[in-house]
């Protein structure tokens, strides 16, 4: 179900509104029934509420906003199972990193690329959808999981949002 941009704006985002001032950023998140999911495949990372709650997977990150005028809808209406393609850890500053979950997901890359249609300038050029599920994180933190077979696990994203980068 597509809404219109103002009713967007009025309606579904309350925290942090696109206001076409500070870049832009695209996401969905994971329902309830799949975050529950995430956080029992593994139990070792120990999850804050806060970490729970901002599981999310990244759609567009970029630092160049749209003319407001000219943005789409977001698909507010969206819900897709997804199926997670491997646990993969990213190196990041010193010896801390970021652990993800990479995914199975086509109709993601159509929304990325439905953002660069609009305009959008990503910061990252080469787009692999995931759901980050740590960060910082040492390797040694979490090498012991990088082995997991995921091949059976599915998870649903839904509710695409934008808003300005924070």
């Amino acid at each position: 179900m597509q809404t219109s941009f103002k009713q967007y704006l009025l309606e579904e985002l309350t925290v942090r509104p696109y206001t076409g001032t500070s870049g832009f950023y695209a996401f969905v998140q994971p329902t309830k029934q799949s975050v529950r999911d995430i956080v029992k495949q593994f139990p070792s990372l120990s999850f804050t509420k806060k970490e729970k709650d901002d599981l999310h997977c990244t759609i567009m990150y970029s630092k160049t906003p749209l003319t407001i005028d000219t943005v789409p809808s977001p698909d507010t209406g969206f819900s897709k199972k997804i199926h997670v393609k491997e646990l993969a850890w990213w190196p990041g500053h010193k010896d801390d990193g970021v652990l993800v979950l990479k995914l199975h997901a086509g109709y993601l890359n159509d929304l990325h690329n439905r953002w660069k249609g609009a305009g959008a300038i990503p910061t990252y050029p080469d787009y692999e959808p995931h759901i980050t599920l740590k960060t910082p994180i040492a390797y040694d933190d979490c090498k012991h999981l990088l082995d997991t077979d995921l091949s059976h696990m599915t998870i649903v994203l839904e509710n695409e949002r934008i808003s300005d980068l924070s």
